[in-house]
């Protein structure tokens, strides 16, 4: 896995990295169920979509290293896995770990991985994930909002681009507060 290891404090300081985003895919879809490695790359498909596709061979590493690493298990006959309870450690790890920046590809594709499968934890680790999440995207549009000010480069076209960046991070952080009290609670 990326650079998480069990040994570290529980509220891990690094962001996520693509290691880490397979092996949030893996440990949540084997969570959820017996899963295949082709029940894991159809769940990156479907969540992260046209925003990011690891290669097969580096979703199978991970896979390999995951059941090497006591993360996850075989499960009856054939090529199933199951999450264990040090992967489901490891799961919560991953969910803990900050974002980049919200308009950054990767970071897209790490909250919706995160989205995807927070419902898995508790309520507790839930809501500081949600959080988290949000506070990145209050930095973000409060850095929005300096550069705006600061920046005259970009000419009037490129000033309503960067207006409409904004608006779309002020949606998507009313959409996170929205989920974080559905999924949260008060």
């Amino acid at each position: 896995m990326g650079r998480v290891h069990h040994t570290e404090a529980t509220v891990p300081t690094h962001r996520m990295e693509a290691r880490d985003f397979i092996w949030l895919a893996a440990l949540g879809t084997a969570r959820r169920g017996a899963a295949t490695l082709d029940d894991v790359c159809m769940a990156i498909d479907d969540i992260a979509g046209h925003l990011w596709t690891p290669v097969a061979e580096v979703v199978v590493g991970c896979v390999e290293d995951m059941l090497h690493d006591g993360t996850l298990a075989a499960y009856g006959t054939g090529d199933r896995f199951i999450t264990t309870s040090r992967g489901d450690e490891t799961l919560a790890l991953l969910l803990a770990l900050p974002m980049a920046h919200p308009a950054c590809p990767l970071a897209q594709v790490a909250l919706r991985l995160k989205l995807a499968f927070v419902d898995l934890v508790s309520t507790e680790l839930r809501r500081r994930c949600m959080e988290q999440a949000a506070m990145s995207y209050q930095r973000a549009l409060d850095g929005q909002a300096r550069d705006c000010a600061t920046c005259g480069a970009r000419g009037p076209f490129g000033r309503l681009w960067h207006d409409q960046d904004g608006e779309r991070l002020g949606r998507e952080l009313a959409t996170l507060r929205a989920i974080a009290d559905f999924g949260c609670g008060p």
